[in-house]
């Protein structure tokens, strides 16, 4: 992968979003009208991106930073030094064929989810909600007071990361094939990509500036990275194992997997989620960066409570063994609400089109 100094980060950043406006959102519906979102890259020193509504259309906004960011990351877990690492390059890399390349695959999927989230914002009717009143995206009131919505921005940034999941799998075939990696031909192959592009997903939700340890969140309407991970881990139950959480209605109904199916769950999860996780905890470490998985050696039961949770939501069940999986169903619980109010304000030739997908 090339270094930043090679290509701009605007660069990168436009063809993440013509993949994301010319591959996924044409590949959704027949008249999705992808000019409806413009690109917009800024200088800034933070990472983070946000979406600003000018009438029927919509501006993603990126800050540089997240290029940068997200390279830096990628070089952390290629200079890691352990055997979880050697064996996820040498297993990708021999099937690409260019180590290099398995950096570039957790790197454009860092980046493509990322404006998936911003356009799942859209798709969900959080902005079309958030500004009836309000030429601006405002998650909460002027005043800056959590108001009656305290909770609502949680649920639409977990909301918009779940669409953002589902979108980047269903099209992972489209997103390896752009990057000049050979096709998948294999389950066993599409697995291996499928570690690296959570890795790329899971590295992307952890980057968020200022929210790496809890003592240093100031915006508590926004949820905890460790929420958002185990969220994921949810989403991608729909992602291996559609038949279990399908949306009926309003919402998702739950099917209970039989032993075989649970079985071929674990075996999935032990494969692509849990390695993924490790290697992000590992990469976060080399750069400094207090990771979700913190305490692995102060506090192993934080982590065995953590990964217990993740490994319930693949399954269909409740985390209850974590704080972050304890709040998450906290949400969920609320969700009913949060559903309501956001009926009349879905995108609905978008949100249809994944299967009304939430997070």
């Amino acid at each position: 992968m090339a270094d930043a100094e090679g290509d701009s980060a605007a660069s990168y950043l436009q063809s993440a979003f013509d993949f994301v406006t010319e591959v996924v959102l044409e590949g959704l519906v027949e008249d999705a009208a992808p000019d409806r979102f413009r690109l917009l890259v800024q200088p800034s020193p933070d990472y983070g991106a946000t979406i600003i509504p000018n009438s029927d259309r919509f501006e993603i906004v990126v800050n540089d930073c997240v290029v940068s960011e997200m390279m830096r990351f990628c070089q952390a877990y290629a200079d890691l030094s352990s055997p979880l690492l050697e064996d996820h390059i040498s297993e990708l890399g021999s099937l690409i064929g260019d180590p290099e390349r398995v950096l570039g695959v957790s790197f454009q999927a860092g980046l493509a989810f990322l404006l998936l989230h911003e356009v799942g914002h859209v798709a969900g009717g959080h902005v079309r909600y958030l500004t009836r009143d309000t030429a601006e995206f405002r998650d909460r009131p002027a005043d800056g007071s959590e108001g009656a919505d305290g909770d609502f921005r949680r649920m639409a940034e977990l909301e918009a990361d779940g669409f953002a999941m589902a979108l980047l799998f269903e099209f992972q075939d489209e997103l390896v094939s752009s990057l000049g990696c050979p096709h998948q031909t294999s389950s066993e192959m599409h697995a291996v990509y499928g570690r690296a592009l959570l890795l790329g997903v899971f590295a992307a939700i952890s980057l968020l500036e200022g929210m790496f340890a809890r003592e240093r969140i100031t915006d508590t309407t926004y949820p905890y990275p460790a929420i958002r991970l185990l969220n994921l881990c949810s989403a991608y139950l729909r992602v291996v194992q559609p038949d279990i959480a399908r949306w009926h209605g309003d919402d998702y109904r739950k099917a209970a997997p039989d032993d075989a199916t649970v079985q071929r769950i674990s075996g999935h999860f032990r494969k692509s989620v849990a390695p993924a996780l490790f290697l992000l905890h590992d990469a976060l470490t080399g750069m400094g960066v207090a990771s979700e998985l913190h305490g692995v050696e102060d506090d192993p039961k934080t982590v065995q409570d953590f990964m217990t949770d993740a490994l319930l939501l693949l399954g269909g069940g409740t985390p209850v063994h974590s704080i972050d999986g304890q709040a998450l169903s906290d949400l969920t619980e609320k969700r009913p609400r949060f559903l309501c109010k956001l009926a009349p304000f879905r995108e609905l030739d978008l949100w249809h089109a994944v299967g009304g997908e939430t997070g």
